[in-house]
């Protein structure tokens, strides 16, 4: 699982939920970017968890090809943990590709992410 950068700073992609692990795994992945020593990509103690400051940022995007199970059940884990809202696109025909894509939207609560965070690390 990867989390990338994008061209406003507030937004995030979240990219690679189709490798190795589950919705939890990815979700506390995302949560270990942001533990990072403040202005360095160095990450801090595991017994530090992020705090709200930390997340900085509001929203994230993620994708699915197909009707692939990893996409649904990332955005799954956000709703069932109270983890923030949603808006999903209806599947389409990736021009590049010709699979069929689907993405997501996640603006962040982020007192929900940290507290969830602290309880699953």
């Amino acid at each position: 699982m990867n989390v990338g950068s994008m061209q406003c700073c507030g937004f995030r992609e979240i990219s690679g939920l189709s490798e190795k692990g589950d919705s939890v795994h990815h979700l506390k992945e995302f949560c270990k970017h942001f533990n990072r020593v403040p202005g360095s990509y160095l990450p801090r103690e595991r017994a530090t968890p992020p705090t709200l400051k930390d997340f900085s940022v509001s929203h994230a995007v993620f994708t699915a090809t197909g009707r692939a199970k990893y996409g649904r059940a990332f955005a799954a884990l956000i709703t069932q943990e109270g983890l923030g809202e949603l808006v999903c696109s209806t599947l389409a025909d990736n021009p590049n590709s010709g699979h069929k894509v689907q993405g997501w939207i996640w603006t962040i609560n982020k007192q929900a992410l940290v507290e969830w965070y602290k309880e699953h690390r």
